[in-house]
């Protein structure tokens, strides 16, 4: 189906006002939340939309004058990585000008010296958080932080250190990170949560027009299943091929989908099973894709749809060694011969 579309990538407003949807209860709560000059969690499940409102939320505070670091969290592998991403993104710091007695130090020699007397964790910690501090304080927006280790050590262990920068923080994370995301000492860094809620029918409609998508030629069965999804569930249920054709099972499962609880990531879940029409590890980079998830908690989420009977499972077959994967499917799906 022709018409614009944008993949594995959020939109930017300004750039992509032709297909942004503006989702005016979470921008309005967003905005209200930065306006107090305190940190905020923006909460949502995986195709919410939440990179797309922080991609709003950073357009309009640099309409403002606002200074901004923005940084996919998701490049750092340890949190002295994600410091000096968020580093990189800050307002430059004075630099000395040539002559300055720091002219004369020879990096590599700073280097030779690190190596021989390494800092304790702590102290390099708390120096690359003073790092951060500028004569303007910035906000800082963080997306895709799903390490739950650099979050501790940031957010739980750093959590004064941060506080002293003078920086305001947004995070937008999914509902199950919450509880670690807030676990003392680290709760009292996220005085707001703003959750990300599914769209209601006018917003997904608006969404597949701008999509270049007919609602009206959408199926009645599938538009019936509109109430309570996410952008993400709304185009890839509009725009799955075998749309009309699905097979009786499958409309039995739209019947059930439609009546499950909007955050349900159950129901994500099976969705992307049935639009895969096939079996799949709980590895399966397609299906990472469509869920943005951790392997983890897609297979803890998978096994809890086997013990309820609503998805079913097969063994790979394997003509290497090694050991066979465990493949899951949706009950349309057939097996693989």
């Amino acid at each position: 189906m022709a018409g614009p579309t944008i993949r594995h990538r959020p939109l930017r407003p300004g750039v992509d006002d032709n297909i942004f949807v503006h989702r005016e209860v979470a921008e309005r709560e967003l905005r209200e939340a930065v306006t107090t000059g305190e940190n905020v969690l923006l909460l949502g499940l995986p195709g919410a939309g939440k990179s797309t409102l922080l991609n709003w939320l950073v357009a309009e505070l640099e309409a403002d004058g606002r200074p901004v670091a923005q940084v996919q969290a998701s490049l750092a592998h340890d949190v002295h990585e994600l410091l000096a991403l968020i580093d990189a993104e800050l307002p430059p710091v004075f630099v000395p000008a040539p002559g300055a007695p720091f002219d004369d130090i020879d990096p590599a020699d700073l280097l030779v010296r690190r190596e021989r007397h390494p800092l304790p964790e702590v102290v390099r910690l708390a120096r690359e958080i003073k790092a951060l501090e500028r004569p303007e304080p910035a906000i800082v927006v963080l997306d895709e932080l799903y390490d739950p280790q650099i979050a501790q050590d940031l957010f739980a262990r750093a959590r004064d250190a941060l506080w002293a920068t003078g920086h305001q923080w947004v995070l937008a994370a999914r509902p199950e990170q919450e509880a670690d995301l807030t676990r003392p000492p680290a709760g009292a860094f996220w005085p707001h949560r703003v959750p990300v809620m599914a769209m209601d029918q006018l917003e997904a409609a608006e969404l597949l027009r701008k999509r270049g998508i007919d609602p009206d030629a959408v199926p009645q069965r599938l538009r019936s299943a509109w109430r309570g999804v996410t952008p993400r569930e709304a185009l890839v249920r509009a725009t799955d091929p075998r749309g009309p054709n699905l097979q009786h099972e499958a409309d039995e499962f739209d019947d059930h989908w439609a009546q499950a609880t909007p955050s349900s990531s159950k129901a994500m879940l099976l969705d992307a099973l049935v639009a895969l029409d096939r079996p799949v590890a709980a590895d399966d980079p397609e299906l990472a894709q469509r869920v943005g998830w951790s392997r983890a908690y897609t297979q803890r989420l998978l096994r809890e749809l086997v013990d309820s009977g609503e998805v079913q499972t097969t063994t790979e077959r394997r003509t290497t060694p090694g050991r066979p994967k465990t493949l899951y499917r949706a009950p349309t799906v057939p097996e693989s011969r």
